[in-house]
């Protein structure tokens, strides 16, 4: 996401034009995401998340899966969504760098195991940490 620089006391308007751009982007893939319609891709190992136009992973391994997440501080703005298909083992990320959608410490952890089969997460960079925006546990 593009800084804004004051000089003077002004802004320019092609960097406000920047800004704009990218927060409307960012604000549109996460009001807009749609689990049903998103094309996912099948995760069953540890995996890395890289950059491409696929940012919606399901994972169905059965037991602890590791995912390397991009820098925050480069992907400021990114939507990650993930969602775990089987009821026992974590959802982790290789770093300490997920803020918990209750506002609690950064942790490693994206879903925990023992949670409902069909749990899902999504993810939002800040520059600093990935911060969990929604959660949601099958009925």
């Amino acid at each position: 996401m593009s800084s804004i620089s004051i000089v003077n006391d002004s802004v320019s308007l092609l960097e406000l034009n920047s800004l704009k751009t990218s927060v409307m982007s960012s604000v549109s893939k996460l009001v807009n995401f749609d689990s049903t319609t998103a094309v996912p891709t099948p995760k069953n190992t540890s995996f890395s998340v890289v950059d491409s136009n696929v940012d919606v992973y399901v994972c169905s391994a059965g037991a602890d899966l590791t995912v390397t997440l991009p820098s925050a501080l480069l992907n400021r703005g990114r939507v990650l969504h993930f969602k775990l298909n089987v009821s026992t083992g974590n959802l982790l990320s290789g770093a300490n760098n997920v803020k918990p959608i209750t506002g609690a410490a950064v942790t490693n952890t994206i879903i925990p195991s023992g949670v409902a089969a069909g749990t899902s997460a999504t993810l939002v960079s800040d520059g600093v940490n990935w911060v969990t925006v929604r959660y949601s546990v099958p009925a």
